[in-house]
């Protein structure tokens, strides 16, 4: 699979970072999801996946005996497709939380430098000001 797409990585490194699987509850049916930095790499990268998997149980489907079947049978249900949107970063999330944390941040500075008189109050509070 890793040849075929031409990639870099060992087929070990994709399975600990760009390529999770999962199921649902109660369900015979996994999810294949890849990440990645292009989003047709990605989903390429998950229907290689998926169809290694096929080829991979219906060799181990085989008994002993070459024609008897297994009762599991892998199947793709739905191809992968390529996002239209990235999963991640979310720009309006990331911008709205960048908002909201410079906001208590310059609250913060204004109360803090608040109850500290500047040295020009402490100057006029002592008796005016000196001016060039």
């Amino acid at each position: 699979m890793v040849d075929e797409l031409g990639l870099d990585a060992t087929p070990e490194s994709l399975a600990e970072s760009a390529v999770t699987v999962t199921n649902q509850p109660n369900t015979a049916m996994i999810t294949i999801t890849a990440t990645g930095d292009a989003p047709e790499d990605t989903a390429r990268l998950a229907q290689a996946t998926a169809e290694s998997l096929v080829e991979v149980g219906q060799s181990l489907e085989s008994g002993p005996q070459r024609g008897e079947q297994a009762g599991v049978n892998l199947t793709v249900v739905q191809r992968a497709a390529t996002p239209e949107n990235p999963a991640a970063p979310s720009l309006v999330l990331n911008t709205a939380l960048g908002f909201f944390v410079g906001l208590v941040l310059g609250l913060l500075i204004v109360l803090v430098r608040g109850d500290k008189p500047s040295s020009r109050s402490r100057r006029l509070q002592a008796g005016g000001s000196h001016e060039r």
